[in-house]
């Protein structure tokens, strides 16, 4: 098991103000298809937030089951330093609307950066709703 230390930055939906957290990260394989992570951080208003998110990669790696949403895998290249970098999109929600929701990873042996973007359906362009920056 991976365990990691940094920051979660998130967009807030009430008003455009941008919080950053303290986080702990720990990722799981537990089958050689499938990756667990384990996200705990501290709201500002002091509540405390415990996640799990599933990651599944179907088979021929071009499709993402991330919880209960599809990804399509839209770009996939390794780095210098053992560096994977995956763009993943897939139609969803956000805010109850109708959106595009694009995930972006870029893991290392000691970092790892998970940057969450939406596009509305009426809207031509991302914003980015959170960001996750850690490290071993």
């Amino acid at each position: 098991m991976a365990e990691w230390q940094g920051t979660l930055t998130y967009l807030n939906y009430s008003s455009p103000q941008t919080f950053t957290l303290a986080v702990a990260a720990r990722g799981e394989m537990t089958r050689p298809d499938q990756l667990l992570l384990r996200f705990d951080y501290q709201e500002p208003n002091q509540s405390h937030v415990y996640g799990t998110d599933t990651l599944t990669l179907a088979a021929g790696g071009t499709r993402l089951r991330w919880d209960d949403v599809d990804y399509t895998v839209q770009a996939k290249q390794w780095l210098p330093g053992q560096t994977l970098h995956l763009v993943l999109e897939a139609q969803g929600r956000d805010n109850d609307r109708a959106a595009t929701i694009r995930k972006t990873l870029t893991l290392s042996p000691r970092q790892f950066t998970l940057r969450k973007e939406v596009r509305y359906a009426a809207a031509d362009a991302f914003f980015q709703r959170n960001q996750f920056q850690l490290a071993r």
